[in-house]
């Protein structure tokens, strides 16, 4: 199990500074107590999570492609009921996935190309939201009751490392090239919705799809520091990095589309209606409830603009959602999800071209990766006991979670987690009208 790729504390450092400067004092408006404080029921919580291997091999036109993956995903949930139709609900998702990629040519019993690659990702999100079941959606215009976002705000923080070390025979003896890419980054996020932007109708049937759009005050914003490094066979070293950013403007507009696309069968048989929610482009919700500014995150399926010198890649992204009423409105729960998750690396790209003619071993700067690894498959994460998927999530940050994967080490990683730490709470601080009387966490 991976170890969240190792990086230095100047980039987390300076990302928090842009946090916090982006979102400003003028903006900053203490937590509102709630009227509704003694209406507060005992708070509970639950989970999801999965774990899957993939092992392929491929034949190429010139020689073979071989791939281990893992990935891991857990999303844990506490809600407290604060009155018959506010609901308080928190969620602490986390990440990983780990791979390595290696290409050889002939084969891999006598090979005159060898490519060794690996590469890993983490990404750990926190989000907390008020939700009201006064909200609506439209079903062919018409408005239905739904459960809706008041406000929300959430933090995310992750890495991503990969290495490469090339092995060419050629007439004048064996070369050597290796190459590395790292990156670390922040995002967060705080809006406050009008109307409260509808997520889920309150009745639900396989077939119905409908939208809402509401107007957000608050923004977000998004941070990535990258390097990228080649030694070539001459031993000479070219490097290049850098440090984008972007996000959220203070005010603007989100909208929804969903549909129930079918249903879900839980472990013991319960059935449930499987949605599909899709938001705006400028955010990234993950699992349906945390709000992010698009741009930063590490398991982005459509790319980023950061990772052009990149030759690894993993993608996750949710898919569908399985949605339960228990009793009453304010017992909406999210018990099951399924996302897509694959793979991309360049192992067989790098090999071909530095294979085919020896002079592309002096130092060039690596491409975009093409070379297909794990083929997008849909990975279900089901019920699981709360303490079980805190256990994972904890040895997911510490990378303590076995040795199935390759590690990319995480000496410098306490100063990543003090980072989501202090970017939580300066989004907490500059909540808009945020109405979270009571924020606690599943016991550990």
């Amino acid at each position: 199990m991976l170890a969240p790729p190792s990086t230095g504390p100047a980039a987390i450092v300076v990302t928090i500074a842009l946090m916090v400067g982006f979102l400003g004092p003028s903006l900053i408006v203490a937590p509102a107590e709630s009227a509704s404080a003694a209406a507060v029921v005992p708070s509970d919580s639950w989970a999801y999570g999965a774990q899957r291997w993939f092992n392929l091999s491929v034949s190429t036109p010139n020689g073979v492609h071989v791939i281990q993956a893992e990935m891991s995903w857990y999303t844990i949930f506490e809600r407290t009921n604060v009155s018959a139709s506010v609901t308080q609900l928190s969620v602490e998702r986390t990440v990983a996935s780990t791979f390595t990629s290696t290409y050889c040519s002939p084969d891999c019993t006598s090979p005159t190309v060898e490519v060794l690659l690996s590469h890993s990702a983490y990404e750990h999100a926190v989000g907390f939201l008020n939700l009201t079941r006064d909200a609506v959606v439209y079903e062919d215009g018409t408005a239905v009751s739904a459960i809706g976002v008041l406000n929300t705000s959430a933090s995310a923080s992750g890495a991503v490392g990969s290495t490469a070390n090339v092995t060419v025979v050629t007439p004048q003896g064996t070369r050597h090239v290796t190459e590395s890419y790292n990156a670390t980054g922040a995002a967060a996020a705080h809006l406050a919705f009008t109307p409260a932007l509808g997520l889920i109708p309150t009745a639900l049937n396989v077939g119905d799809r409908w939208n809402a759009t509401s107007a957000y005050t608050g923004g977000g914003t998004w941070a990535v520091t990258w390097s990228y490094s080649k030694t070539d066979a001459s031993g000479t070293t070219t490097s290049d990095a850098g440090s984008p950013l972007g996000g959220l403007n203070v005010t603007g507009n989100v909208s929804v589309d969903g549909t129930v696309v079918g249903t879900m069968t839980l472990p013991g048989g319960t059935v449930l209606p499987a949605v599909t929610l899709e938001f705006s482009s400028e955010l990234d919700v993950l699992d349906g409830v945390i709000f992010l500014p698009h741009g930063g995150g590490f398991f982005d399926l459509s790319g980023a603009p950061w990772d052009g010198e990149a030759f690894g890649f993993a993608h996750l992204a949710t898919h569908r959602l399985a949605v339960q009423f228990s009793g009453s409105y304010t017992m909406f729960q999210l018990r099951a999800a399924s996302s897509y998750y694959g793979t991309e690396d360049g192992a067989p790209e790098m090999g071909e071209q530095m294979g085919g003619n020896p002079n592309l071993l002096t130092a060039t700067p690596s491409t975009t990766a093409t070379s297909t690894g794990v083929p997008t498959t849909e990975v279900a994460a089901a019920p699981m006991a709360v303490a079980d998927a805190q256990a994972a999530s904890g040895c997911l940050t510490t990378g303590t979670c076995g040795t199935t994967g390759p590690s990319t080490g995480g000496s410098a990683f306490p100063w990543l987690y003090v980072g989501i730490a202090l970017v939580v709470a300066a989004v907490v601080a500059v909540g808009v009208s945020y109405a979270l009387v009571v924020r606690r966490r599943p016991s550990k």
